[in-house]
């Protein structure tokens, strides 16, 4: 059969028709193969519902023959824009097998659609499981539709087994249901919609709107999801007023979201039993916010040049020409004194006479994440893990602006000119960055290899995964395993660090301070014996192995390569026969073990 482009096959067909007096908006493409193509594997066969669900999978194609009745061509690498399938919200309907389309950029531009018939053989084993899931998909919409329009919201548990239920209720005396239901044997659904969710969620927003696909809990329970979901748009909904108290309202009403709150005052009741749970767990009364900050003392010459360890000192605030990584901010009526505040740890002398101190900062309410918030208390600092003492410049004498009183332990009510109950932990948003990204001479680094770096970043909430476990390993080591793993199970390592922004990276000697590190895999534990049963190629025994806490001494499988296969690699096959042999679970698989190898 010749090979033509689409476009040719198109007008070639349609030339046909028009002879015919025939209109067509429907091609049926039959011995039909779907492919993508990667740098090592070019024309490499996908199943449709991967098609804008996965990160990283390139451009979809599809070869086959079109056809109108007896007139056929066969093209050859056509893209793939869009799966239309049909038969959705529609319980009369018990299957989309026959009413699944492709869309490539020109047909949709043309309002055509190749209707898919019989896949090529060898297309087989790709097609008919997808057909299974677009099925799912079908039911999954049609089941979010019906609960939606009970207004109820449908989360991962209605699919243990209400969605099962639902399907015999609905579906149960269709040959075509029955058939597509007894290729799951069990009423629990949650696997198959966790591991097909992209898929689903893509189904879902072609049918439902934004509104009533977000209604429901489901999207939030997977955590898969959330590595490949599209911001949605916000919906407005009409939400009712948050109600807060006044103290609540004058905290944050200048923000953007104040125009939901809703002030209710206290009853007196309510007002008493608030006061005795403050008195029985120690806390502060409310107050009334600080509209100016305490008077800071001038200090004298004299307090100055005595300045000791412990004693609180201020500095003039860097401005924006030094070069600063810190951005100031103001938040709702903040007038404070331009200054930087510290803890003397130490006291040193240079070569030049002078008197230089180490310190550790602390943190002003503007200074952390409550920024833009009208912070209640202006003479409040926070005691910060942020140390001088290996910075190259050191606070000299001439730079301290002051000597402060500072009341440790203290309230909003202390007699001191400030005061400290909290600390602030800045080091935990330093970034990690891939080294084959950043490093010029690792480009063959291990995925999950990480570069610590001296650059900070802002997230929001909603840009956060998930945990991940970090572990430090010094450069040369052999990385152990599950580390060695390119990042299956979240786990990272690192072995450099950034000093310059262009790249440059060397060796770290120890541990960062700021990382609480992952697990260590090479730390002597008390391990479970394990005996691999039905083992195959062993592949689930060395993952549980590599996991750290078993260590599988056994194997056993009926088939004698598999079992070769599958040795631990600290046993070898004339260790672990006699054992075997010895074992009445595993007796049966003694005439294999003992097979030559």
């Amino acid at each position: 059969m010749p090979i033509l482009s689409e476009r040719k096959a198109i007008q070639a067909l349609s030339l046909i028709t028009a002879e015919r007096g025939q209109s067509f908006s429907e091609i049926q493409l039959d011995e039909f193969a779907i492919y993508i193509d990667r740098d090592k594997f070019p024309e490499e066969m996908r199943s449709l519902h991967h098609l804008h669900t996965k990160i990283g999978h390139s451009s979809f194609y599809f070869d086959g023959i079109l056809s109108i009745g007896h007139a056929k061509f066969y093209v050859r690498r056509v893209p793939v824009a869009a799966v239309p399938i049909g038969n959705y919200n529609s319980i009369s309907k018990h299957t989309v097998r026959d009413n699944i389309w492709l869309q490539s950029p020109l047909s949709h531009k043309m309002s055509l659609f190749y209707k898919l018939g019989k896949p090529a053989k060898e297309y087989a084993r790709f097609f008919y499981p997808f057909l299974w899931v677009a099925d799912l998909a079908k039911h999954f919409v049609d089941f979010l539709c019906i609960m939606e329009g009970n207004k109820r919201s449908v989360s991962i548990h209605h699919f243990r087994s209400t969605f099962a239920a639902w399907l015999q209720e609905s579906h149960g005396r269709s040959p075509e249901f029955t058939e597509w239901l007894n290729q799951h044997p069990s009423d629990d659904y949650r696997t198959s919609i966790a591991a097909n969710i992209g898929f689903l969620h893509k189904e879902t927003l072609g049918v439902l709107d934004h509104r009533k696909a977000y209604s429901h809990a489901i999207w939030a329970e997977i955590w898969e999801f959330e590595s490949f979901k599209r911001n949605p748009p916000k919906i407005e909904m009409a939400n009712p007023p948050t109600i807060v108290t006044q103290y609540i309202y004058d905290c944050f009403k200048h923000l953007a979201f104040g125009d939901r709150f809703q002030v209710v005052p206290l009853s007196l009741k309510t007002k008493t039993l608030r006061n005795g749970l403050i008195r029985q767990r120690h806390l502060e009364f409310p107050s009334k916010l600080h509209q100016s900050t305490k008077p800071l003392s001038t200090a004298a010459k004299a307090r100055i040049a005595n300045i000791r360890p412990g004693d609180t000192i201020s500095t003039h605030r860097d401005g924006a020409a030094s070069g600063t990584l810190w951005k100031r901010e103001l938040s709702e009526g903040f007038a404070d004194v331009d200054r930087w505040f510290a803890l003397v740890q130490s006291v040193h002398v240079n070569k030049k006479g002078v008197r230089t101190f180490d310190v550790i900062w602390y943190y002003q309410p503007v200074d952390t994440l409550c920024g833009l918030m009208k912070y209640p208390w202006k003479n409040e600092l926070f005691l910060s893990d942020h140390c001088s003492c290996a910075e190259a410049s050191k606070i000299e004498e001439s730079e301290v602006l002051g000597v402060h009183d500072v009341d440790f332990w203290g309230t909003s009510t202390t007699a001191a000119e400030l005061f400290c109950r909290q600390t602030y932990l800045q080091e935990s948003r330093r970034r990690l960055l891939r080294r084959h990204k950043v490093d010029p001479t690792a480009r063959d680094a291990r995925p999950n290899e990480l570069i610590y770096s001296e650059q900070t970043c802002k997230v929001s909430r909603d840009q956060i995964l998930g945990p991940c476990s970090v572990r430090f390993f010094r450069d040369g080591d052999k990385i152990p395993k599950p580390y060695d793993h390119d990042g299956t199970g979240n786990l990272f390592y690192i072995t450099h660090r950034q000093i310059t922004a262009d790249g440059v990276c060397i060796p770290l000697k120890e541990n960062p301070i700021s990382l609480h590190q992952g697990f260590d895999p090479l730390q002597e534990l008390q391990k479970l014996r394990g005996l691999d049963l039905f083992c195959g190629g062993g592949n689930f025994g060395r993952g549980l192995e590599d996991g750290g806490g078993i260590e599988m001494k056994w194997a056993n499988d009926y088939d004698a390569k598999a079992i070769h296969t599958s040795l631990p690699s600290k046993a070898s096959l004339q260790t672990m026969c006699p054992k075997l042999e010895t074992s009445t679970l595993c007796r049966a698989a003694a005439p294999v073990l003992a097979s030559p190898v």
